[in-house]
């Protein structure tokens, strides 16, 4: 058997934690490497959305917190 390893993606998520600790077995078992990978989706954070009066500097700020808290919680997941 070839390895390739496994890939497992790292999202936070009650289920996400499963697969981590599944692929962690697994990678044990076989003897396989284990790659994790942590996505930050930018820009389904900074899509369009109306806006009142004022409202886009408002979203441009909180974008800009959601995305630096989605980077760290990224990094803490590694």
């Amino acid at each position: 058997m070839s390895d390739e390893g496994i890939l497992v993606c790292l999202e936070g998520s009650s289920s996400g934690v499963r697969a981590s600790e599944v692929a962690i077995d697994v990678a044990r078992r076989l003897g396989s490497s284990l790659v994790s990978l942590a996505v930050v989706d930018d820009p389904d954070i900074q899509a369009r959305e109306p806006t009142g009066i004022g409202g886009a500097s408002f979203k441009l700020q909180r974008d800009a917190a959601l995305i630096a808290d989605a980077h760290a919680h990224a990094q803490a997941q590694a």
